[in-house]
């Protein structure tokens, strides 16, 4: 069982702190931004993509 004294010890006594500019900030926040509009615009694009798949078997299944 850890004691407080243990856990005071045992972490690491350097971490990394990262400092930013806030223009930086907008800057990866626009291109999170970015890849989830994308990501939408794929998961969109799947559905219509599969229905025109369907709609083409369905053609050469009638045309059998």
């Amino acid at each position: 069982m850890y004691s407080i004294f243990d856990l005071f010890f045992d972490t690491s006594a350097y971490r990394h702190i990262y400092l930013i500019s806030a223009s930086e900030v907008k800057k990866l926040q626009r291109t999170q931004n970015q890849d989830v509009i994308e990501e939408i615009r794929h998961q969109k694009k799947r559905p219509q993509e599969a229905y025109k798949d369907q709609v083409k078997n369905l053609d050469e299944r009638e045309k059998n």
